[in-house]
């Protein structure tokens, strides 16, 4: 085919626009070859990010990465469920388990799931006496359990969010009953009388009971806190109503609610992926398939934003993993979780969430912990815990910078925050960049970079250049995606100390002027000198 010649089998519409790029293909070939000097995303393998670094675009607590205990009971002998539910059969005495959970510490510690509509308290003031089918499921809850579950949270630095049974006595008039939970209460406040944790009320009934009817629930609720615990400063918070992605149902629930701050936090569940789909393995690793959960997030942050809400009122995602119906083993618990993971915790953290709580720290087959095989920590308790130390809450925005002579690298995302004082490589105005690359062959050379993609001319003095050593990187690889095991520069994670301590996470000094990230593989990066305003 001649040099400009157009194919005759091309739209119509397109053929003028084709010749118009080929054209300028061939006048701008030169200035390509100039331009890599000062503007280096022009090639394959190469992304670049701009980090805003002026101010903070949102600040999350301590407390932001969380995770969950869950009522579930195992089916068979053994299985994802075996020794994790929280009603019976989870050892909350191993020492080993209070280690780990508590190195993941401050975190909130939900308490919930499907079962924990069916749950009922006895031997708590009331004269209740469980049903029989409670009985059976083990969501029989004893005054003994209860304060071990309490010692167990304040032992390990975890703050309890409980969930209540949304449906106890519908099953002989439409309106909840709220002896039970009451009594319960009233227990903990007599009892414990400097109770820091929470309470929240039904799991994904938004299909069960009205937004409204839930309201209602929760001004009962927040009437039953405040009269038990009258001191504000000293009184549980509350949070939900733990809905299934519904942006308008929440909408109605908060407009229903009796004052702006009824409820402490909104909260919802967000699972991207289902546990049955053969196809997981192969969505994962798409930057589509991650982006899933963004818009969802934004959803619900805006129904929230136009309530009638205090301001104060924050937002979680109170259960979450990479697909529900108790996951897929070898994937949501695998390597290539991690993919989402930490995808889903920069956004939700940059997007302003006050929690994400990972369901489980135990249990089914998402979990942080094997509990099956003697709590092993998955790869993304590991990934987890470098967020923990290298995150802090100051969380700024980055994105790619706008393509000029290069183009936008859709396998390639990162967020960031300052570094978090005492983290390695920390250093006054210091940044954590998380980044992840999903390209299936390619090192991707990462530059951070803040200066103008044309020279200064007329439009002003050339920011300061982002300084990219010294660097401390921090890289997660794997032997094989689906695999249980994973690798910090190199090096397998696992337990020391014969399985009871955590091993150092050390990472290495970056030598070449730019990070490069491996194919398949995500982690974080401690800019020492990035010399960041909102650091400061």
């Amino acid at each position: 085919m001649p040099r400009f010649q157009v194919a005759s089998i091309v739209h119509p519409q397109l053929r003028g626009w084709l010749m118009t790029v080929a054209m300028t293909s061939v006048v701008s070939a030169d200035l390509n070859a100039k331009a890599h000097s000062t503007f280096p995303n022009t090639t394959t393998g190469h992304a670049m990010f701009a980090p805003f670094t002026m101010e903070t675009t949102s600040v999350i607590p301590d407390t932001f990465l969380s995770f969950n205990f869950d009522w579930n009971l195992n089916v068979s002998a053994v299985d994802a469920w075996s020794n994790a539910s929280v009603g019976w059969t989870l050892d909350l005495q191993s020492p080993k388990l209070r280690m780990l959970a508590k190195a993941m510490s401050p975190a909130n510690l939900r308490i919930g799931g499907s079962p924990e509509d069916t749950a009922e308290y006895q031997g708590f003031g009331d004269n209740h006496i469980c049903s029989e089918d409670a009985i059976m499921r083990h969501t029989c809850l004893t005054p003994d359990r209860w304060d071990e579950i309490i010692e167990f949270a304040e032992a390990t630095n975890l703050r309890i969010v409980f969930g209540l049974n949304l449906m106890f006595g519908r099953e002989s008039g439409n309106t909840w009953d709220s002896s039970n939970a009451h009594a319960l209460l009233s227990y903990t406040a007599q009892k414990h009388p400097s109770f820091s944790h929470g309470f929240g009320l039904g799991n994904e009934k938004e299909f069960v009971v009205t937004a409204q009817d839930t309201a209602s629930c929760y001004n009962i609720l927040r009437k039953i806190v405040d009269s038990l615990w009258p001191v504000s400063a000293h009184r549980p918070i509350i949070i939900g109503p733990d809905l299934n992605p519904r942006p308008d149902w929440l909408s109605v629930f908060l407009a229903n609610l009796d004052d702006p701050d009824t409820v402490d936090g909104v909260s919802y569940h967000m699972y991207v992926g289902y546990g049955r789909s053969l196809d997981l393995p192969n969505l994962i690793v798409q930057p589509a398939w991650l982006d899933f959960s963004h818009g969802y997030m934004d959803a619900h942050h805006r129904a929230l934003a136009r309530s009638k809400a205090s301001p104060d009122t924050e937002i979680w995602i109170t259960e979450t993993a990479a697909a529900w119906a108790s996951g897929t083993a070898g994937v949501c618990d695998g390597f290539i979780s991690g993919f989402w993971w930490l995808d889903q915790l920069g956004k939700a953290a940059t997007n302003g969430h006050s929690a994400m709580c990972r369901q489980c720290l135990v249990g089914g087959n998402y979990s942080l912990l094997d509990q099956t095989n003697y709590l092993t920590p998955n790869p993304d308790y590991w990934s987890g815990l470098l967020f923990k130390t290298l995150m802090s809450g100051k969380i700024l925005d980055v994105n790619q910078v706008m393509p000029l002579m290069g183009d936008y690298v859709p396998q390639v995302r990162g967020y960031m925050s300052c570094t978090p004082f005492g983290a390695p490589g920390y250093q006054r105005g210091a940044v954590t960049f998380l980044y992840i690359n999903q390209d299936p062959t390619n090192n991707i050379s990462l530059s951070l970079y803040q200066g103008a993609r044309l020279s200064a001319g007329p439009w002003g003095p050339e920011p300061p250049a982002f300084e990219q050593l010294p660097r401390t990187e921090f890289v997660l690889t794997a032997p094989t995606l689906l695999s249980r095991t994973v690798m910090l520069n190199g090096q397998t994670l696992e337990l020391a100390g014969g399985g009871n301590a955590l091993p150092a996470l050390n990472g290495v000094t970056g030598t070449d002027f730019e990070f490069t990230a491996p194919p398949l593989s995500y982690g974080f990066v401690v800019y020492s000198a990035a010399a960041a305003p909102a650091c400061m």
